[in-house]
Formats: C-alpha cells, sequence, structure tokens
C-alpha cells in the first residue's frame, strides 16, 4: 500500500509523497510511502498544507518575512511553483481548503480586527523579547471565514457570529462547509451551506473540538478534541446530524492533529505526538488506523506509526567554511539558517554592534533571535540564556566574551 498525502501539521516546511526528487526514507516508512519531497522553502514555518482537486497545487499556512502571523498561499507543485499570497497580508489566518471546482479558496483571517495595530505590535514585541518556539494557536475572536477566487479576487465573508469561526473544509459534494466555532461559549462543530447560510451545531461538548473533515460518502465527520483532558486530543467520528458519535483514540498522553480518511473511505491518516514527557520533547509523526463502518457504526483498528524519527549518529560535528564578501556576511547568515532550519544555533560576532545589527536583520526574517553581549545587566544575561535554553529562542547572538562558560545541550548550529 502507497500512501498519497500532504503531511501538513506543525511543521517547518511541508512535504508530499508521490512525486519526484526522493528523500531518503527510513525502512519502516518505505513499507507505506514513496518519493517524498520538500516543496515549500524560505518561510520561518509553513504548514497545514491541502492539495487542489486536480493535485497540481497545494494550498497552505506560512509566515511571511517579517509578519508576525501566518498568511494564505497557493504553490504549484511543479518544480519551479511559487508561493502567491491569496489571503490579505494583515491578521492572523489559518485552515485553507480549494473547493471541489478548485475555482475558489477558503480560509479563516481575522483581517477586520478594529485593532490591528496594536495586535500586530504586541506580536512583534513577543518576538523581540524571545517569542515561543512552541506551537501555540490563538482562538482570535476577530476570525471569519472567507472565500476568494482563485485569482485572488472577491474576497467573500461567510460568517459574522461573535467569537473564533474557522477551521473550515467543504463536504465531497461541494454544497457543504463544516468548521468550528466558539459562538456558543466554547469549540464545536458546525456545518453551514457552501454560501454561509442555514448554520446548524453539531456537537456541544464542554472542551475544544475542531479540525473537521467531511468522510468520503459526506456521511461522518472525523475531527480532534480535548473534551476528556484539556490540551491531549483525542480522534472522534460524528455523523452529519450529531446523532451518533464514536471515540478513534484514547491514549491521554498523546496529542493528535489533522486527521483525514482516505478516499477509499477504509482507514485514516494523522499526525500525532507522545506528549508523556512534555511538549518540549514532543515529536510529531504519522499515524494510520483502519476503519470499519456497519451498522450505523464506526470502529478503529490498531494505530499504526507511518513516519519515524531516524536515529541521530552519536558525536558527530561537521564542520563547513563559505568565503563571502564581508559586507555579505550578515545577510548568509540569514541564508543559512533558512536553508539548514536548525533548531538552536549560536551565532558569533566580534562587537556588541555585530550582534545587535545581526539579531535585528533575522528579527525582519522572522527567526526568533536573541543578543549575548557586555552591555546586558546579569538580570537581563540571565533571562536571554534562559529563553535559549528552553528554546523560546532559537538563535543566539553572542559576542566571543559575554558567551565564554556557556554550556548548551544539543546545540544544532555553531557560526563564526
Amino acid at each position: 500500500m502507497r500512501l498519497f498525502l500532504l503531511a501538513a501539521c506543525l511543521t517547518t516546511s511541508l512535504y508530499s509523497v508521490g512525486a519526484a526528487d526522493e528523500i531518503p526514507l527510513t525502512a519502516g516508512e518505505a513499507k507505506h510511502l514513496s518519493n517524498l519531497r520538500q516543496v515549500t522553502s524560505k518561510f520561518p514555518r509553513a504548514g497545514e498544507g491541502y492539495f487542489s482537486p486536480d493535485g497540481k497545487e497545494i494550498i497552505f499556512q506560512a509566515y511571511p518575512l517579517g509578519y508576525p502571523f501566518y498568511q494564505i498561499f497557493v504553490q504549484p507543485l511543479a518544480a519551479d511553483g511559487k508561493p502567491r499570497m491569496i489571503s490579505t497580508g494583515r491578521g492572523r489566518t489559518t485552515c485553507s481548503y480549494f473547493s471541489r471546482d478548485g475555482k475558489s479558496l477558503l480560509f479563516a483571517s481575522s483581517h477586520t480586527d478594529p485593532l490591528m495595530e496594536q495586535t500586530e505590535k504586541a506580536a512583534r514585541e513577543l518576538e523581540a523579547q524571545g517569542g515561543r518556539r512552541r506551537y501555540q494557536w490563538d482562538f482570535d475572536p476577530h476570525m471569519d471565514i472567507y472565500t476568494i477566487g482563485h485569482d485572488g479576487t472577491g474576497l467573500k465573508r461567510l460568517t459574522d457570529a461573535p467569537g473564533y469561526d474557522a477551521e473550515g473544509s467543504y463536504s465531497q459534494d461541494g454544497k457543504q462547509i463544516v468548521f468550528t466555532s466558539s459562538r456558543d461559549g466554547d469549540a464545536d462543530l458546525y456545518i453551514m451551506d457552501a454560501d454561509g447560510t442555514h448554520v446548524r451545531q453539531i456537537t456541544n461538548v464542554d472542551g475544544y473540538d475542531g479540525g473537521p473533515f467531511f468522510s468520503p460518502d459526506d456521511q461522518w465527520i472525523i475531527y480532534r478534541s480535548d473534551r476528556q483532558k484539556e490540551h491531549m486530543l483525542q480522534l472522534f467520528i460524528v455523523s452529519v446530524d450529531g446523532k451518533h458519535e464514536f471515540q478513534l483514540t484514547n491514549n491521554l498522553e498523546q496529542v493528535n492533529w489533522c486527521p483525514y480518511i482516505h478516499p477509499s473511505q477504509k482507514y485514516l491518516i494523522w499526525s500525532g505526538a507522545d506528549y508523556s514527557k512534555g511538549p518540549m520533547s514532543a515529536n510529531f509523526d504519522l499515524w494510520k488506523m483502519d476503519l470499519t463502518f456497519a451498522d450505523g457504526k464506526v470502529t478503529g483498528g490498531e494505530p499504526q506509526q507511518i513516519t519515524v524519527k531516524a536515529p541521530v549518529a552519536e558525536s558527530t560535528i561537521e564542520q563547513r567554511f563559505y568565503e563571502v564578501e564581508r559586507s555579505n556576511r550578515l545577510d548568509t547568515v540569514g541564508m543559512l539558517l533558512a536553508h539548514l532550519r536548525p533548531t538552536s544555533t549560536l551565532a558569533f560576532c566580534n562587537t556588541k554592534q555585530q550582534c545587535n545589527e545581526l539579531v535585528t536583520l533575522l528579527q525582519a526574517q522572522g527567526f526568533v533571535a536573541q543578543a549575548l553581549h557586555g552591555d546586558l545587566e546579569q538580570r537581563e544575561r540571565d533571562q536571554v540564556l534562559a529563553q535559549f535554553a528552553n528554546r523560546s529562542c532559537s538563535v543566539l547572538v553572542a559576542t566571543d566574551v559575554a558567551s565564554r562558560g556557556l554550556d548548551v545541550k544539543e546545540l544544532d548550529l555553531v557560526i563564526n
């Protein structure tokens, strides 16, 4: 069996399988996948990607360089495909999707936030202070669902109820949209007609219900919920009339995202991670589960892990030398980080001015960077080191004097 999918959730770049330019797979992955290749680059973070109906494009969310919130992009899957922003360029966006004829695009956006400038300023200040590296989603009360033409024209608002409306996707016949809304006080599932009319509630349980998709026969909705334990998302399936619901996973030490039913309706694919040791040690992988639909009931088989984190060789250090013009040194650092995508980086500069210049450049490109030099008070120095240690800051730019005595574990990259 070969899966054809786009691994989208909680990633820094998007990957597809079923295309050219192979990336090596582990032995376990090769049982299910082939022809893995990366399809996005040059974004600080990109994810939640979905194929167009003809399989020639993807739509996804990504951080544009220099802006603190996700925007929505469309990109051809051809080797020379370039991303094209179709959202407004302001506010938070999420959860994009192609219409079934591919002529319009669905996504959620908070660009109507009346205090947008203050919201953006607060986000930029958070980034300047070290930001937050761990994925965390904001249920923005100004988030609503929109459609727009494939060419980026004809923006139309579908929801206007108070609260968060997002995470929408089309039914297989294209006539309905399932989405998540907090209009009744917490996040529940709703269905509306494709033009935004005839809204009806499907779930009504305390906690978050979200990330819904229709089954191939449009009779069921697969989704995630933390109703048992906050943040510990489990997978559920509910009939489109809301009358019949079944739980598919029940491991409260694992977080599950992005469930999607294969077009054959024989199995389910999703992304899951072990949270038993906390989020910082969690690694998301793809999982599969067989599904059985019989007598109005849905049962799931044993979960099978599809992707596996490749083993890392012990104590291997690779050294590289790049000769560049003096005027291009700072830009080269940004290019290296975008290309190598290390989890943590320590960059050395000769002076505090160079430190500050490099930090300013990297922050403008979307990296979470902090400076460490002799002008910092001990309290400030301790704060910067703590953020770097807990990885809320991914790039530490330091003078060689200020960095003496540092003991940093699991450092991916050092730049002199």
